[in-house]
């Protein structure tokens, strides 16, 4: 990150408090009387009405060139109750976070205090250039179980001019300091109101003393990072390590023990000149400890460290060791957890729900630790990171398939399933979507053995978390329905209509009547099973040799195929699957189609110009492709040039990102003639010289496992 350096100026600003107008704190003697404290920039309550420019400039003291600014005209967006006085007096001389009570500010009550958890008190305000450049107004909560957040817009024309200030302890002044060592970073919800905007994120630290006449310069150092937000709420985490110090001068980093310790303010800004426009909810600091990849004197970890990770004990002198908060030191002869420790099970599971079928839970994950990683989390890679989670025992009354389903309202939960206890292996997995507009769902299904105890985990994609219900039943009715046998090819007709609810396939939905077969493999080999021609929008499953076996294949609206499905897979002699015709929220008559793959799968003839369509989703990965990614779908047809001459294949309509080469000879392992991977503006192309009557296998293939429909376009030069 770049840090523009300023020189030391003269800005006379006007600082706006919600409810009353109230400047950052000169560094002072607590005990002094006002009277003494009154004086340029400073107010008849012993508060400075010009903040610090945490660019590194400030007021030196020096009577303002700037035209004396009017009355402050903001008005508050909400006042406090009646009785209540603003806590803007005498700070507390030693304000110590416990680092177990993380709010800060959830936005919910109608007054801008911050929330009075942790001994944390202080009035919200906001300061600027001008008095109406900035303006703080409530809009619906963005965080999960939030009905109220704040918009935060205007203008910045000063840079670092402008800003929305958290006070920890009383007011923002640097000899009412907040000891935040006990956290280990900041966390937040925010969103834009345009696509994309960056903010900056500050810590405002109050130095230990004042040492000459620039009280400001020498008592407050500033800590910032950008943050790049979006038009969606999203929860951002910020360790402090995170946030840089601001300025030429080499100081110790924010996590520091010396340094943290002496936090008064965190603010929001800006990052930039002009308008701005985004919106903030749920501010709170990050609490950390074993799992959390960073030590934390507050929360010692268990003598068992995260399920048998290695704790270590270690002096305050000489450092941490390796892979612990860099700089840091923790009084001796305690015992924390290495940073490499990488969750926090000391807390599982939150409860026991017994043996109760049908039964309905209400839980949250707001206040849980990120304690599991599903292995079907596919946010797990992407920031912002650490969902926290909730965990409950389930007791099966008798043997049986059971359904966990997870709902909640404004977020994308995950649901997964460990044998026993939270150290136990995964039995099952599910991130999907209900397909239920404004309903976000994750359903999976799990035989388990009369009196098997399991526990089944709760979290949310992407950092989410909040409300959620869980369901738990059992799947009623005969699984299998039918046996085909071990013919070859397959065609049969049917209806899930009336039919009972007997599996829930991980990419289907828990609620849609089903119909299962039973159908076993005639010899070794690749085969496809598909729903072409069904009437309504179907899911198909394929699980190995039973209702309750491992799921091997489930697929959702093939390609072209539109709500159809298609799934393949490879099969040994004699090994027996079960076929599951399922719905997305639906029923109704299907077609059913076994068949065995070959390579190529067809003829395209002899005449150009050629256009085939068609969709790899479902396909397995036949031909290895020699350029671009390899393990995606593919598809192989062959086709005979009619002349000598030059021809030209591409995939110009496709709707994914596809590979395409050309094979010599009429099987899937020729000589590569060509191949390419986006040659031209909306697809791949290869130009290939023929002889007449050549044949050539051409293979239209999928970059990084896409997979989608195609178009293949054939023509001569």
């Amino acid at each position: 990150m770049t840090l523009l350096e300023a020189p030391v100026k003269q800005i006379s600003f006007a600082l706006v408090v919600v409810g009353s107008t109230v400047g950052l704190g000169a560094c002072s003697d607590a005990t002094e009387s006002p009277a003494a404290l009154t004086g340029a920039g400073l107010d008849a309550g012993g508060v400075s009405d010009e903040p610090a420019d945490p660019n590194g400039s400030a007021d030196t003291g020096a009577p303002s060139t700037n035209p004396p600014e009017g009355p402050d005209t903001n008005t508050p967006l909400d006042t406090p109750d009646a009785g209540t006085t603003t806590p803007l007096g005498p700070c507390l001389p030693t304000l110590v976070g416990s680092g177990q009570a993380p709010l800060i500010d959830d936005f919910e009550a109608d007054d801008f205090y911050v929330a009075a958890v942790d001994g944390r008190f202080g009035y919200e305000g906001t300061y600027s250039d001008t008095p109406e450049s900035i303006q703080l107004s409530p809009v619906a909560g963005g965080a999960p179980g939030s009905t109220r957040a704040i918009r935060v817009s205007g203008t910045s024309a000063i840079t670092y001019g402008t800003g929305w200030v958290f006070p920890m302890n009383g007011r923002e002044d640097p000899a009412c300091p907040y000891d935040a060592s006990n956290y280990v970073g900041m966390g937040f919800w925010a969103r834009s109101a345009q696509p994309s905007a960056t903010i900056s994120v500050v810590a405002t630290v109050g130095a230990l003393a004042c040492r000459d006449v620039n009280p400001i310069i020498d008592c407050v150092q500033f800590y910032n990072t950008p943050v790049t937000i979006d038009s969606s709420w999203r929860r951002y985490e910020l360790l402090w390590s995170d946030i840089a110090f601001v300025g030429q001068a080499p100081q110790p980093a924010l996590g520091d023990p010396a340094t943290i310790r002496n936090l008064y303010d965190l603010q929001f800004k800006p990052d930039s000149l002009g308008a701005f426009d985004f919106s903030i909810d749920d501010v709170e600091f990050l609490v950390g400890g074993c799992g959390s990849g960073v030590c934390n004197p507050a929360r010692p970890c268990p003598s068992d460290c995260c399920g048998n990770q290695t704790c270590e004990a270690f002096e305050a002198v000489g450092g941490p060791p390796a892979g612990l908060a860099p700089g840091a030191s923790y009084p001796a002869g305690l015992t924390y957890c290495a940073s490499d420790c990488p969750l926090d099970r000391d807390g599982c599971p939150a409860g026991d729900v017994g043996s109760l079928v049908p039964q309905s839970v209400l839980g949250s994950t707001t206040l849980g630790l990120d304690d599991f990683a599903g292995s079907c989390d596919t946010s797990s890679t992407a920031p912002p990171l650490g969902a926290p989670d909730s965990e409950y025992v389930f007791t099966a009354p008798e043997a049986g398939q059971y359904v966990f389903d997870v709902t909640a309202t404004n977020y994308q939960p995950l649901v997964y399933v460990l044998d026993g206890s939270c150290s136990g292996a995964e039995l099952a997995c599910s991130a999907n979507a209900s397909g239920v507009p404004g309903v976000a769902q994750s359903a999976v299904s799990v035989e388990l053995a009369r009196d098997q105890a399991v526990t089944v985990v709760v979290e949310g994609m992407f950092g989410a978390r909040g409300p959620f219900t869980l369901d738990i039943s059992q799947l009623g009715g005969v699984c299998p329905d039918e046996d085909l046998g071990s013919e070859l090819p397959v065609s049969v007709d049917g209806t899930t209509l009336g039919a009972e609810n007997s599996v829930v396939p991980s990419c289907g939905d828990v609620s849609s009547p089903d119909h299962t077969y039973l159908w076993t493999a005639p010899a070794t080999g690749l085969y496809n099973f598909d729903l072409a021609g069904s009437s309504y929008d179907t899911v198909l499953q394929l699980r190995d040799g039973s209702c309750a076996g491992p799921e091997l294949a489930c697929n959702d609206n093939n390609g072209f195929a539109g709500l159809q499905s298609r799934v393949s897979a490879s099969l040994s002699e004699g090994q027996t699957v079960a076929v599951s015709i399922d719905g997305r929220g639906a029923s109704g008559a299907y077609t059913l189609v076994i068949s065995e793959l070959v390579c190529p799968a067809g003829n395209l003839g002899n005449s150009v110009p050629v256009t085939q369509t068609g969709s790899t989703a479902g396909l397995p990965d036949l031909v290895s492709a020699p350029c671009g990614a390899t393990g995606s779908p593919d598809t192989a047809l062959t086709w005979t040039a009619p002349a000598a001459g030059t021809y030209v294949f591409d995939t110009v309509g496709s709707i994914f990102d596809t590979v395409l080469y050309v094979l010599d000879g009429a099987t899937c392992g020729g000589a590569v003639l060509g191949c390419n991977d986006d040659s031209v503006v909306g697809g791949s192309q290869v130009t290939v010289t023929l002889a007449a009557d050549q044949q050539v296998v051409v293979v239209v293939d999928g970059f990084a496992g896409g997979s989608g429909p195609y178009t293949l376009n054939i023509g001569a030069l």
